[in-house]
């Protein structure tokens, strides 16, 4: 027997693993945040929140631990991107009539949603696991600007399209979404998340966080709870309680109502939401949590022997459960051994070591060395936040696999693909900028992985270029098309200039045309001529001629630069 170099390796596979999914700072607080700056209240955005991070919570819907079980990591945490599974998920959610499960059902959308963005480009077994071992873990905030403003773009855009559907928006939801967008732009909202995160805070941890985790953590839930109290509350029917407190453990953000949801990620029953609440109005910060941590793993001639420890850190008895041992190839990701033992009931502060054999597949013969081993603790509280620890062995944490990741799992593109409009084109005026929303889709699906940035342009008569065009940044966010297929929104907002107001003005009336470029990834570019509304033209010449009259109050022009 003999041991060998572990090397600790923190794979998010579930509740603060690297297949997992963004962290309840973005799942839940900033979640409960989003939903509150549309059309709900309080209540209506807690039930929303505890949809979303619900998904994380329940042993039934979180993503698997074990690399080579997939399901729920496809179904529900959006690896292998399936442009089916995303409309599938928005339309159950609108299909839903009774209020409180529609807002659930939405919750578990836009965790598919958000989720999205952040495992983009990742195969479904292993994840993003290296990235994050390796301090660039994309469940931070503080791994992308760009990923960052998208995920919180498509966000906004689902809830609206949701405020609209029932009857609660008196505008355009395309025109409420920019004023936000704007606003979370002009502030730096998501610009402080962003400074507050590190994506290093998995960065060399046998499971969990860096000491910093919790930090930032608390440091983003406090800054989310400053723009409720600032921002929201004022509001009228938002429902903030009076004594709401940025900051304070029992009187900020309530904590998830921890709704039980089914292997398909149906809410079990109506009655589990009031027991639900119920619970969370007696105790709901009171749980148990049993943190597994794997010590060591030693090879022989029968296979790998795991070391490691369980303890409950809850404040409460956990119920008893189980341990599970995998060990994979980290070569090509294959599953070369599991093994199970039961774990006891344990007490608040209670540790328990265990020693786990896993059996070689081929006796005889020496096991392989590099490879990735996994530890979980199963238990069977739903309020019990299962842990997991690995380690990889020999030189796993460098390899990357030999076979080809399934990072798409929708049905190979037959023919060319095109690219589309998914709809008109929307162009108006917000206070003193001129903004354009296009929305568009690529034949072959995962549309904001392949969109590039759109170019358009001013044409007179006889589709004659005025000389003056801009291109429309990529910053494409998800959304469900009509046809199943997830298509891309991006917009933009442009400081009026008075040479193309001179431009326009000087066509015959109706001939101005706004000609748009989409541009996707070995895709032949579209291009579609759309007529400009007289209405933007006027507008444009009032907030010329407010500029050229009190030239102090455009010094500095705000935009989505």
């Amino acid at each position: 027997m003999r041991d060998l170099l572990a090397i600790a390796f923190a794979l998010l596979l579930a509740v603060s693993g690297p297949v997992g999914a963004y962290e309840i700072d973005t799942h839940y607080y900033l979640r409960f945040a989003l939903a509150m700056s549309t059309c709900f209240d309080w209540h209506e955005a807690h039930l929303i929140a505890s949809g979303d991070w619900g998904m994380d919570e329940n042993a039934s819907t979180q993503a698997e631990m074990n690399p080579v079980q997939v399901r729920n990591k496809i179904d529900f945490h959006a690896f292998g991107h399936s442009d089916a599974r995303f409309r599938e998920l928005w339309a159950r959610s609108r299909a839903e009539p009774d209020l409180d499960l529609r807002l659930i059902k939405l919750g578990q959308f836009m965790h598919f949603l958000e989720d999205w963005e952040a495992h983009a480009g990742y195969g479904i077994r292993m994840g993003h696991a290296r990235d994050t071992f390796r301090g660039r873990d994309p469940d931070s905030l503080g791994n992308s600007r760009a990923s960052n403003h998208r995920m919180i773009q498509s966000a906004l855009d689902h809830l609206l399209a949701t405020c609209d559907d029932l009857g609660r928006l008196d505008v355009d939801p395309d025109r409420e979404l920019v004023r936000l967008m704007l606003w979370v732009f002009r502030t730096g909202f998501t610009d402080v998340l962003y400074e507050q995160s590190n994506p290093g805070w998995k960065r060399g941890r046998a499971g969990g966080f860096r000491p910093e985790g919790g930090e930032i953590k608390a440091a983003n839930r406090r800054w989310i709870e400053e723009v409720i109290a600032e921002v929201i509350a004022a509001q009228p029917g938002k429902n903030v309680p009076d004594d709401f407190t940025p900051g304070d453990p029992e009187r900020g953000i309530p904590p998830s109502l921890q709704i039980p949801f089914g292997a398909d990620g149906r809410v079990l029953s109506k009655e589990s939401v009031s027991s639900s609440w119920r619970k969370w109005l007696k105790a709901a910060e009171y749980s148990p949590d049993v943190v597994v941590s794997l010590e060591r793993v030693t090879i022989d001639w029968g296979g790998w022997q795991a070391h490691l420890t369980a303890v409950n850190e809850g404040e409460l008895a956990s119920e008893a459960g189980r341990m599970e041992v995998v060990v994979v190839d980290s070569d090509d990701e294959r599953l070369l051994g599991q093994s199970v033992r039961e774990m006891p009931s344990l007490a608040p502060g209670e540790r328990v070591e265990l020693t786990v054999r896993v059996h070689a597949p081929t006796p005889g013969e020496w096991p392989e060395q590099d490879v990735i081993v996994g530890a979980f603790a199963r238990v069977r509280d739903l309020s019990a936040m299962n842990d997991q620890d690995w380690l990889m062995l020999g030189d796993a944490d460098q390899e990357t696999p030999d076979v080809e990741l399934t990072t798409d799992v929708d049905p190979p593109v037959s023919g060319q693909e095109v690219v589309r409009f998914t709809a008109a084109p929307k162009a108006f005026m917000m206070e003193n900028l001129v903004c354009l929303v296009v929305a568009a889709h690529v034949s072959g699906g995962d549309s904001t992985e392949k969109l590039e940035a759109a170019a358009f342009e001013l044409v007179g008569g006889e589709h004659r270029s005025l000389g003056i065009g801009r291109d429309l940044p990529k910053r494409w966010s998800a959304f469900a098309t009509d046809d199943g297929l997830v298509g891309g929104k991006a917009f933009q907002c442009y400081e009026p200039e008075q040479a193309s107001y001179d431009l326009l003005i000087a066509q015959a009336p109706g001939s101005a045309q706004l000609a748009i470029t989409l541009h996707a990834e070995g895709v032949t570019p579209h291009t579609r001529l759309f007529p400009i509304d007289p209405a933007i033209v006027q507008g444009l010449g009032e907030v010329l001629r407010a500029r050229e009259e009190a030239p102090a109050a455009f010094l500095e022009p705000e935009s989505t630069k």
